[in-house]
């Protein structure tokens, strides 16, 4: 049951005070502070204090990895040219995401992804199911055979309280108006 974002932080704002379960913020032209309070949080990405605009979303490419199945790529032949090949995949991770994950991410971390690609067996990521589905459509245009493993359902149902390029990611959110301590 989230309560609504204050107006103090139509035009921007600033972070200032991050706790594990919290983040304290003032208006631009504000003095009043508000707690945004993360109830069940599961992640969170801080960039800068500052911000412009905040809003809290139920859909956003930041929750796909909460609200898709992770399915798992294998590949069982050889790239001609694996740096192209991965170059191909990165700006897909961009384009996908739209540039708020990265595809290293989602990268088997036993194994470079180069080399993988150049020996032409092995894991080669495990990602989002629509980032899984590219991946295969670039590897199927290069050559190189894969064949994707089905993951769980998604996990739970998440919301992201976005701050410009910060943002958290938790089952709800309440704003509290705080008072001096």
């Amino acid at each position: 049951m989230a309560h609504p974002i204050p107006e103090s932080f139509n035009r921007g704002g600033r972070v200032v005070r991050r706790q594990s379960t919290f983040w304290d913020l003032i208006g631009r032209n504000a003095t009043d502070q508000w707690r945004a309070r993360f109830i069940g949080k599961s992640e969170f990405h801080f960039v800068d204090s500052v911000f412009e605009s905040v809003t809290l979303v139920a859909e956003h490419p930041v929750l796909m990895d909460y609200h898709e199945p992770m399915d798992t790529l294998f590949i069982s032949s050889s790239a001609n040219d694996p740096d192209a090949v991965l170059h191909e995949l990165e700006v897909g991770a961009e384009k996908h995401f739209a540039g708020w994950r990265a595809m290293v991410r989602y990268l088997n971390p036993d194994f470079p992804a180069r080399d993988l690609l150049f020996t032409g067996s092995g894991m080669l990521l495990r990602a989002p199911r629509t980032y899984v589905e590219s991946c295969s459509e670039i590897l199927d245009e290069r050559g190189v055979r894969s064949e994707s493993i089905r993951g769980s359902a998604p996990r739970k149902a998440t919301k992201a309280l976005l701050l410009d390029s910060n943002f958290i990611v938790a089952e709800d959110f309440v704003f509290e108006q705080v008072t001096s301590e």
